[in-house]
This record gives structure tokens, sequence and C-alpha cells, in this order.
């Protein structure tokens, strides 16, 4: 019998497979200098698993259901609208500041793309704003 994990590890490694064909630049040489900035804005954070399943699937419920146990395997950003996986340099957004977003929050950032990591772009923020998620109960009375 395979472990849960197991499995988690195995799925995540076939994806990064997948992902690092289908993202097409995998290194600076790829990218003019106009693709290496980057903005953006409302992008998810959530864990590379469930950003991996998101884009396979075409489910986004696979964000909005994420495990903070599945974030151990990383963080990462998730832009819905463009349908792409960033990596962040935790020197210019540090951990805790993502983890404040995780699950239900957002982040804008204004940034360059400085290298690859596991077929990921990652980016190096400028400028950054985190929208936390909500707390329990705030939306109730709302409707």
């Amino acid at each position: 019998m395979i472990k849960p994990l197991a499995l988690t590890l195995l799925f995540t490694l076939s994806c990064n497979l997948l992902l690092s064909v289908a993202v097409g630049a995998t290194s600076l040489d790829d990218l003019d200098e106009d693709e290496r900035e980057v903005d953006l804005t409302s992008v998810v954070v959530t864990a590379l698993p469930c950003a991996q399943r998101t884009l396979k699937t075409g489910l986004f419920r696979h964000i909005s259901n994420c495990s903070p146990v599945e974030s151990i395997i990383g963080r990462v950003l998730f832009d819905v609208v463009e349908r792409k996986i960033y990596l962040v340099d935790s020197k210019s957004i540090p951990n805790y500041k993502l983890d404040q977003a995780f699950g239900g929050g957002s982040v804008d950032i204004e940034g360059e793309i400085t290298g690859f990591r596991d077929g990921f772009p990652v980016i190096t923020a400028e400028e950054f704003t985190v929208i936390a998620r909500p707390k329990p109960g705030a939306f109730k009375g709302c409707l």
C-alpha cells in the first residue's frame, strides 16, 4: 500500500515534469527584458500541489480547499487569469507574510523574474501588498 504522502510527492514530481515542458521558458536567457518584469494583481497564495492540480484539471476548488499540510512542499503564487505558477524569493517577501494570505487572501506584487527553480519562474519583489484571508465569521450577516 502506498502512503498518501508518497502519492502526493509522486504527483508533484510528475506535474513538475509536465509543467516545465508547458511553461516554455526555463532560464533567464529565454526571456527578454520586458518578460522579466512582472506586475501581478490579486494572485492567490497556495501550495504547489494545489496549483498544479488546478492547472491540470481546470478546477479552482483545488486552490480554495488547499490544506496547509500541502504547503510543506512549497508555497507559490498562482495567477488565475494567466494560469501561471510563480515561486517567490523568500528574501523579498518573508514566508510569514505569505502565510497571512494562504487559504483565502491574495498578493499584489511588482518585481522581476530573477531565475527559475524546478521549471518555475522565481519572482524577486520590489513592491508587494498582502491582502490577508478574511477572519472566520467576517461575512456573517451579509446575506
